[in-house]
C-alpha cells in the first residue's frame, strides 16, 4: 500500500489552490505506482504473493487498520521519514510495530 498523506494534500490545497493540489496528487500517484510495482516485483520474485493499493489517507492509522486483514506487513524502515538519508527506523514504524499483531517485515 502506498498512502498519500491526506493532511499534506489538504494543506497544499488550502495554502496554494486546488490546481497545485491536483498537480501534487498526480505526481505522487505516478511515484506511488512506480514504487509499488518495483517493491511488489521484488517480493513476488522471492515467492511472496502481494496485493498493491494506492490511497489517500493517514499513513499510520491506515496501515494499522489494514494489518488486521493480512498475514504479513512489509514496510520500508524509512516509512514516515521525510528524508531517506536517515539511518535506523522511523518513529512512525516504531509506533506501528507496537500496535500491529502480525509479523512486520522491514526492508
Amino acid at each position: 500500500v502506498y498512502i498519500i498523506d491526506a493532511e499534506l494534500l489538504n494543506l497544499i490545497r488550502s495554502e496554494m489552490n486546488d490546481k497545485e493540489g491536483e498537480e501534487f496528487l498526480k505526481k505522487r500517484e505516478i511515484f506511488a505506482d512506480e514504487r509499488l510495482k518495483k517493491i511488489s516485483s521484488l517480493l513476488e520474485f522471492a515467492g511472496i504473493r502481494t496485493l498493491t493499493q494506492r490511497i489517500v489517507g493517514n499513513k499510520e492509522q491506515n496501515i494499522i487498520s489494514m494489518s488486521e486483514d493480512h498475514d504479513l506487513l512489509a514496510v520500508s524502515r524509512h516509512y514516515g521519514f521525510h528524508q531517506v538519508s536517515h539511518k535506523g527506523i522511523s518513529p512512525t514504524i516504531l509506533r506501528i510495530s507496537r500496535q500491529v499483531e502480525i509479523p512486520l517485515l522491514l526492508y
